[in-house]
């Protein structure tokens, strides 16, 4: 147990350099920058409210955890990502926060004299709530250590599994917990100037990038129709965000600003209601029963869509299978295969020892292909592993290299 702890916290702390949370980064430090400026005695206070963001936020995600094993229901890391709900919620959060590093609006009450107090008492909230946002980039993504610690975690009683979410909340936070505790880390922070507003306009960009890969991942979610209506949607709530940053200032009356921050919420409220309802069509199958060899949509020539008969019929024939199960939401999987298993030399490396690339599609929700995940003592994707007859799976990591791939390959004869 304590072994799967450590994992947790380590686990935590390496989940801040995966591609999901990676692009934030710059964003958090320039917050704790511009609290340093400002009072470097607050920034330890800070990078506490922050933590505390982030530990309520493990800490709900262990309690929907809890609550589908409860249920009997299937529960596993990033499968909040195949519900195009929570993947509108998020895409609007991300939107709305990069509307405000690019200036379009500042997030106040109506009333500057209420928004000059907050500030005063520290901004606190802001910090609560960057705590909060971190958390929801990081779901997308597993490291390493917990992959291996994760399957352990989902099998716990609640009591335990609650703790081992609030340390891999705790490990996330403790690089920002670090910089509070540590003064004179806050020594290499340069003085503020116009770099940092430009620096604030360039993080902006950097989450509509974060926006079009979740409408990547909704086109693949919903239909064609549906996609049209979110952009509808995200336009509304665009201009909607416009109109209280332009009129909710300090120039215009109060009356003003509650009308203009009343109307934008009317306005969200009701294209939601408008272009957002969604009708589930029932899933279709990937593939039938027949152990039939289907090219994989999404990925280059030579991969073939997944299914346990086929896998069962290509072991029975001795040839050896390289799996990759991935997901559209996943950034280590797009990572995984823009960087290692699409690229030519290892297409080339597959090809020479004769092995079949089978892919699998976790995009959606698929309970066959959540089931071959767990009874490989995983908990999501990305799921990469090498099977050589005879020989026990090679089950890779959470994001593999090309040296990586070339050794798994060496315990197989040359064609």
């Amino acid at each position: 147990m304590l072994k799967y702890i450590l994992f947790a916290f380590l686990g935590g702390i390496i989940l801040n350099i995966t591609p999901c949370v990676l692009p934030i980064l710059p964003i958090r430090i320039m917050s704790i920058m511009n609290q340093a400026q400002k009072d470097k005695s607050k920034v330890l206070r800070h990078t506490l409210v922050y933590t505390v963001g982030v530990l309520i936020s493990f800490a709900a995600m262990a309690g929907v955890f809890i609550a589908l094993q409860q249920a009997g229901e299937s529960a596993g890391w990033g499968l909040q990502n195949q519900n195009h709900g929570f993947v509108i919620a998020l895409m609007a959060v991300v939107f709305v926060f990069a509307l405000s590093l690019l200036g379009v609006f500042e997030m106040h009450a109506p009333g500057m004299n209420t928004a000059t107090k907050a500030t005063s008492k520290g901004g606190y909230s802001g910090s609560f709530f960057g705590g909060i946002f971190a958390f929801l980039m990081a779901i997308s993504c597993t490291g390493p250590f917990l992959g291996a610690a994760l399957p352990f975690a989902l099998k716990l009683p609640p009591t335990l599994m609650m703790v081992f979410f609030l340390t891999l909340g705790l490990g996330f936070a403790f690089p920002f917990l670090l910089i509070g505790m540590v003064p004179k880390a806050l020594k290499i922070i340069p003085k503020p100037g116009d770099w940092m507003v430009l620096f604030k306009e360039l993080m902006g960009f950097v989450l509509l990038y974060i926006v079009y890969t979740q409408l990547k991942t909704l086109l693949m979610l919903t239909d064609g129709d549906y996609f049209l209506k979110v952009i509808w949607f995200m336009l509304i709530l665009g201009f909607a965000v416009w109109l209280y940053g332009r009129f909710v200032r300090m120039e215009h009356s109060k009356i003003t600003q509650w009308v203009f921050t009343i109307l934008p919420l009317m306005l969200i409220v009701s294209a939601a209601f408008v272009y957002l309802p969604y009708k589930e069509t029932a899933a279709k199958t990937a593939l039938p029963g027949s152990g039939e060899m289907m090219p994989a949509p999404h990925a280059p020539e030579g991969w073939y869509v997944f299914s346990e008969e086929l896998f069962n019929k290509l072991s029975e024939e001795g040839k050896p299978v390289f799996l990759d199960i991935g997901a559209a939401w996943c950034k280590n999987c797009t990572t995984n295969e823009k960087t290692v298993l699409f690229t030519e030399d290892v297409m080339k490396q597959f090809a020479d020892k004769g092995v079949v690339l089978l892919r699998g599609d976790f995009t959606k929700k698929d309970e066959a292909l959540l089931a071959w995940i767990k009874k490989h003592d995983r908990a999501g994707v990305p799921f990469n592993a090498l099977y050589i007859p005879g020989q026990v799976p090679y089950i890779f990591g959470e994001l593999i290299t090309k040296n990586e791939i070339s050794n798994a390959l060496s315990g197989i004869a040359g064609e």
